[in-house]
């Protein structure tokens, strides 16, 4: 029985110089444990739960701490997301719906009570936007994707919704429902059309958390908050001085990573 001959194609001088496909291509990183993912993420939904529970008594200042709390835990959280890690996908849908919860329902309801409440329909629509946008947030971005590799950068597109929390929870700090003059109501509603602007924006942020030193300066910041009188105040507005040189100096510094 005749062989048929197989025929192997020709490799020229070049080709057969070259690596293969296979070793042309980067080595991803190598997994890493991420167990305290979870316990961190986990922290976030309880606060974010334990916040909406204080909206509902009305307990705004305590629901504003919990939403501050939340967020050194996200920091956390942030940083336990971890390139090559075997569950990344998992922890990402997690942490997405976590942060939807906590810095975007329980803070679109702390602002209604706050300054919302009495302007009936009007009042309803911002809520409605600022909870509508970390939801098309959630849709477009996934919130947070840092090893995209489309992106080729590790940082936000967007506004995070947690600047909007934590901008809520130190006005809350601050100011009473009753005390507040319409011009400023106005103004605040404005505020929050801009930030919900912007959180579905394609403006390129990057993490500061990601920083340890960063991370713990924010852990010392709230730990003030809750320290109460007198390093409370100076506290909320080095906080609220920081958000603002983040929501507008720091799309500045965010380069691409070739």
């Amino acid at each position: 029985m005749d062989r048929k001959e197989v025929r192997r194609p020709k490799i020229g001088r070049a080709a057969a110089a070259r690596p293969s496909a296979l070793k042309d291509q980067p080595t991803p990183p190598a997994p890493r444990r991420s167990f305290w993912f979870y316990p961190s993420c986990g922290a976030v939904f309880l606060l974010g739960f334990a916040g909406l529970m204080l909206v509902i008594k009305n307990n705004l200042p305590a629901a504003g701490r919990a939403l501050l709390l939340a967020l050194v835990f996200a920091g956390v959280e942030y940083n336990f997301i971890q390139p090559g890690s075997p569950n990344l996908s998992r922890e990402e849908e997690f942490a997405a719906f976590t942060d939807l919860l906590t810095f975007s329902v329980v803070p679109g309801f702390l602002l209604y009570r706050l300054a919302f409440e009495h302007w009936g329909v009007l009042g309803l629509g911002g809520l409605f936007v600022i909870i509508f946008a970390g939801v098309l947030r959630l849709s477009l971005y996934k919130v947070y994707n840092p090893y995209l590799p489309a992106r080729g950068w590790i940082g936000f597109i967007g506004v995070p919704c947690a600047v909007t929390a934590a901008f809520t929870a130190l006005l809350v700090q601050l100011f009473d429902p009753g005390n507040l003059f319409p011009v400023f109501r106005l103004g605040l509603l404005m505020a929050v059309m801009g930030l919900s602007f912007l959180t579905v924006s394609t403006i390129r942020y990057p993490n500061p958390v990601r920083s340890p030193w960063v991370l713990s300066l924010l852990a010392l910041v709230v730990a003030a908050i809750f320290y109460g009188t007198p390093v409370r105040l100076p506290a909320i507005y080095a906080l609220l001085l920081a958000g603002a040189v983040y929501l507008l100096l720091a799309p500045l510094g965010v380069r691409e990573r070739r």
